[in-house]
């Protein structure tokens, strides 16, 4: 597995992704900010999941809330 990491002020994240998706990479994509985390999870360039630690962005509570 290859770790890198960055500054995404000098990236942009849809060249990021781009780059996942065209290379067929897997694995996971985490962007932190703060105590904020979020993660997207890759499985041959596909996102197959994704995660925040932001309560306010779960799906659940989204759906709930949507009615």
């Amino acid at each position: 597995m290859i770790s890198l990491s960055g500054d995404m002020e000098t990236v942009d994240l849809p060249d990021v992704l781009s780059v996942i998706s065209q290379n067929e990479k897997s694995g996971v994509f985490t962007i932190r900010r703060g105590m904020e985390e979020k993660k997207l999870y890759f499985k041959k360039g596909m996102l197959v999941f994704a995660s925040s630690t932001d309560d306010s962005e779960k799906l659940g509570e989204v759906m709930l809330q949507s009615g």
